[in-house]
C-alpha cells in the first residue's frame, strides 16, 4: 500500500521503502564486488551479507541450477518436453555426477531436489537423437561395458521418471555376442509380454570386421533387420530410430557369421517385461544379456512430464554464520527471468526449520529468532523451456 501525504506510515510500508533504497545502493556493492575495491574508501559493512557468485562454492544447495563460471551466475536449463529437448530424472540415494561417460554422451546432470537428479542431453541436436544419447548413458555407456546404472555411479535408485509418456513401464536391457567360429551363431531372446510392449525401441551397433564373409546383425522381430555390418562396423546407437518400434515383437537375435577373424554385435532397448536369451548355432562366443530391472533393481520409467510443467520450483540457499540475534531482514536480488517467473525470497534464523518469506526488498520477521542464519530463493518458472538468471543477491538484518 502507497504512502499517503499527510497519513502515519505503517512500519512495513516505511521499511519497504528503505528496502528500494536498499536495492539500489547494492547495485554498487555487487560492481565494486566483481572489480575490486579501493582500500582506502573500502570499510566493512554493519550487519551486511551478500554474494555475487564470483565462485560458485558460496552455495550451499542449488537445486534445477546450473552455474556459469563465464558469467559468475546462475541459471536454469531448459528441460520442457516441447522441442529437442530430452531428459530423465533418477530418484537415488546418491549418484556420481562426474562419471566420465555423461559427458561423452553429451549428457549432463543436475540436481533437482533432495536424492534427485536429472540426466539430459546437451547437444544441439533433434528430440530422438538426444533421446537415444540418455538412454545410451543409462543402458549402453560407451560400449556396453559401462552402462551409467551399473557399478558405482548409483546407488538405492527408487524411481525413474521419463520425459516421454511412450517409456512408461518400460524397462532398460542391453545384450551382446561376439567370438570367433567359422558358422552362423545367434543369440535369441523371447519377450514375455507380448501384449504390453507397444513401443519397443532399439538402439544397436554391430560389426563384420575382417571384409572376408564376415557378417553381423540385429534381427527385431524374426525375419526383421534393424541393423547389419559386412565389412566395417555400423554404429547405431546415437541415431533416431523411432521409424524402427515395434509393437509386441515374440523375438530379437543378434546373429553373425564369418570365415576370419570375429564379429561382435551389441543392443539396448526398452520393453515391457522380462526377455530370457538362448545360444545358438556354432563356434565359441561371449554372449551378455543384462536386464536392468531385474539384475541391477533399476526400477521401470514412470511418467515425467509434471517434473516440467510450467510451475517448477528451482532452489538456490546459503547458510550465513552470525552471532547476533536476527529479528529482521531485507534481501534483495539482482536477476534476469523470463515469462512468468517470481521469485520468493525466505530467511530462516533457527537454522533452516522455520522460514518466512517475502518478495525483493520487502522486510521479513522471523518468528523463531536465533543466529542461526539461512536464506533460500524459490523461483517458479513461467516457462520451463526458457533461461532464467540469478546473478547476485544482498540482505541486510536487524535494521532496526
Amino acid at each position: 500500500m502507497a504512502i499517503n501525504s499527510g497519513s502515519l506510515a505503517s512500519a512495513d510500508e516505511v521499511m519497504n521503502a528503505l528496502g528500494a533504497m536498499f536495492k539500489d545502493g547494492m547495485q554498487s556493492i555487487y560492481e565494486h564486488d566483481r572489480d575490486g575495491w579501493n582500500a582506502n574508501t573500502h570499510q566493512s559493512f554493519k550487519n551486511l551479507t551478500y554474494d555475487t557468485f564470483i565462485t560458485n562454492g558460496s552455495v550451499s544447495t542449488a537445486y534445477n541450477l546450473l552455474y556459469s563460471a563465464g558469467s559468475d551466475a546462475w541459471y536454469t536449463p531448459v528441460w520442457s518436453t516441447a522441442g529437442s529437448s530430452f531428459w530423465v530424472i533418477i530418484d537415488a540415494k546418491n549418484i556420481d555426477t562426474s562419471a566420465a561417460i555423461i559427458g561423452a554422451n553429451d549428457c549432463a546432470t543436475i540436481q533437482t531436489g533432495s536424492n534427485r537428479w536429472m540426466l539430459y542431453a546437451t547437444a544441439s541436436a533433434t528430440k530422438e537423437i538426444n533421446r537415444a544419447r540418455v538412454m545410451k548413458t543409462l543402458f549402453y555407456g560407451s560400449d556396453g561395458t559401462d552402462p551409467f546404472m551399473s557399478g558405482t555411479n548409483v546407488s538405492g535408485v527408487s524411481a525413474l521418471y521419463s520425459a516421454s509418456g511412450v517409456d512408461v513401464g518400460l524397462r532398460g536391457v542391453y545384450s551382446s555376442i561376439s567370438g570367433v567360429a567359422a558358422n552362423w551363431t545367434q543369440w535369441n531372446g523371447t519377450f514375455a509380454d507380448t501384449t504390453n510392449n507397444t513401443h519397443c525401441q532399439s538402439w544397436s551397433r554391430v560389426n563384420g570386421d575382417d571384409g572376408q564373409g564376415t557378417v553381423g546383425l540385429w534381427i527385431m522381430p524374426s525375419g526383421t533387420i534393424l541393423n547389419s555390418a559386412y565389412s566395417a562396423p555400423v554404429d547405431e546407437t546415437e541415431v533416431d530410430t523411432s521409424a524402427e518400434v515395434k509393437s509386441n515383437p515374440a523375438m530379437c537375435t543378434l546373429a553373425g557369421s564369418w570365415s576370419n577373424g570375429g564379429f561382435d554385435c551389441r543392443v539396448f532397448f526398452l520393453c515391457s517385461g522380462a526377455v530370457s536369451w538362448a545360444h545358438a548355432g556354432a563356434g565359441t562366443t561371449t554372449d551378455v544379456e543384462i536386464d536392468f530391472y531385474a539384475d541391477n533393481s533399476i526400477p521401470v520409467f514412470q511418467d515425467g512430464t509434471a517434473h516440467a510443467s510450467l510451475t517448477q520450483h528451482t532452489y538456490i540457499g546459503s547458510r550465513v554464520d552470525t552471532s547476533a540475534n536476527i529479528t529482521n531482514a531485507i534481501a534483495t536480488w539482482t536477476d534476469s527471468l523470463t515469462d512468468t517467473s517470481v521469485r520468493t525470497f525466505y530467511v530462516s534464523t533457527d537454522n533452516g526449520t522455520n522460514y518466512a518469506s517475502g518478495g525483493d526488498t520487502m522486510i521479513v520477521r522471523p518468528t523463531n529468532q536465533s543466529s542461526g542464519l539461512r536464506i533460500k530463493w524459490d523461483n517458479v518458472r513461467g516457462n520451463a523451456g526458457s533461461i532464467d538468471w540469478f546473478n547476485a543477491w544482498g540482505l541486510r538484518y536487524n535494521w532496526y
